[in-house]
C-alpha cells in the first residue's frame, strides 16, 4: 500500500513548492505522515498486538510489516487515508492564508 504524499498531491491542493524543496518538503510530509499513522495504529492495538507488530518490523521486512498489518488492523486503509486527508487539508489550509 503507497500512501506517500506526492509532488501532485500538494500541487491539486495549489503547493507549488520551489523545484530545490521538492524532495526535502516531501521528506518531511511523508515522515509526518507516517509519524500520525504510527501513533493512529498503535492507539488500535492491544498491547499483545503492538509486541508482535514491533517484532515484525524489527526484523526488517517491509512485505512482511504490511502482511501483518493489513491481516491485524482491518481499519488500516481508514486510518492512512484519513490521516493523510486530514494533513493535506491542514496544507490546503495554511497555503489559502
Amino acid at each position: 500500500m503507497n500512501f506517500d504524499i506526492t509532488l501532485e498531491d500538494l500541487q491539486s491542493i495549489g503547493i507549488n513548492p520551489q523545484t530545490e524543496q521538492v524532495e526535502t518538503t516531501l521528506s518531511d510530509l511523508n515522515n509526518t505522515l507516517n509519524e500520525r499513522i504510527g501513533v493512529e495504529i498503535t492507539e488500535a492495538l492491544t498491547d499483545e498486538q503492538l509486541d508482535e507488530m514491533m517484532t515484525v518490523k524489527q526484523s526488517g521486512d517491509n512485505d512482511a510489516l504490511a502482511s501483518w498489518m493489513s491481516a491485524n488492523i482491518p481499519e488500516l486503509e481508514d486510518i492512512v487515508s484519513d490521516e493523510r486527508d486530514i494533513l493535506l487539508g491542514e496544507l490546503a489550509d495554511k497555503a489559502s492564508e
